[in-house]
């Protein structure tokens, strides 16, 4: 609530003000008091998932087993319909060998790596991510390699690392692997048998093969507000790739200098969009 008042015109009036409202006003006043370059990095364009498009690319060599890190924005055009998952990530040599991140049918979060068809990793949220208005970023940083087993997987959204899961499984040991940059099939949006499509928007979609980037090196805070950082100047290792959605007529082009292309199905040249 804010109030005003004029005396000496004798009027008096109260304004209301939405919460929701007030925090886009207030995050544009912080964007406005740093400056023209409060955003060092702008992302351009995203690309519209409408739950009948994905994309994927199929891999032929491996890359690391034991380091990656998967890097994504995305926003929610629906909410589950309490019965299906759906996919934002995933990568599979066979029924057991996968990786893979899901929006849960109650809209949490599943981080899940199997190798062998043993559970290496399983991470699934107690936060729910229900605002179809924001847009919400997501980081894994794995290192099979890490002494400590609890920080062998990590997950991070907003920039805050999240640590309250009802599910929390990490590699017994530190010689465990996972095929997120091997000759896996990684799939964008989708699950192999093009079911469980995601309904909502991603941006800036970056794979990182064998290095455990740090979450600093995706994005950074300013004035309490989570904004991205330019990619483009990581090293992306042998299956690693950079989606940037930046051509309408070649939304699967990856822009990491690896040409690991994807293919693409049920989406046009409409998809592309300005939301970011």
């Amino acid at each position: 609530w804010s109030r005003w008042r004029y005396s000496n015109d004798n009027f008096t009036g109260i304004r209301i003000m939405g919460i929701f409202q007030n925090n886009l006003m207030g995050a544009a006043a912080a964007a406005a008091s740093a400056g023209s370059d409060f955003y060092d990095h702008q992302i351009a364009n995203s690309c519209r998932f409408t739950g009948s498009g994905a994309m994927n690319d199929s891999r032929s060599g491996d890359g690391s087993t034991t380091k990656g890190t998967l890097s994504f924005w995305f926003k929610r055009s629906t909410l589950s319909d309490g019965s299906n998952d759906t996919f934002l990530f995933y990568a599979r040599e066979d029924g057991n060998n996968q990786f893979r991140v899901l929006l849960k049918d109650d809209d949490t979060i599943e981080l899940m790596a199997e190798v062998g068809a043993s559970v290496k990793i399983e991470l699934e949220t107690t936060q729910v991510f229900r605002d179809t208005s924001a847009w919400y970023h997501f980081c894994a940083i794995i290192d099979m390699t890490d002494g400590t087993a609890g920080d062998r997987a990590k997950m991070y959204i907003n920039g805050e690392r999240v640590t309250a899961f009802d599910v929390e499984t990490y590699p017994s040991d530190a010689s465990q692997t996972m095929v997120m940059n091997t000759a896996a099939t990684a799939y964008v949006g989708e699950n192999i048998s093009s079911g469980n499509r995601f309904n909502g928007y991603l941006a800036e979609y970056v794979v990182i093969d064998g290095t455990d980037q740090a979450i600093t090196d995706m994005g950074e805070s300013k004035n309490g507000v989570w904004i991205p950082k330019d990619p483009s100047g990581l090293t992306f290792g042998t299956n690693g790739f950079y989606l940037k959605y930046e051509s309408s007529s070649d939304l699967g082009n990856d822009s990491s200098g690896n040409n690991h292309d994807f293919t693409v199905s049920g989406l046009s040249a409409h998809d592309q969009m300005l939301d970011t």
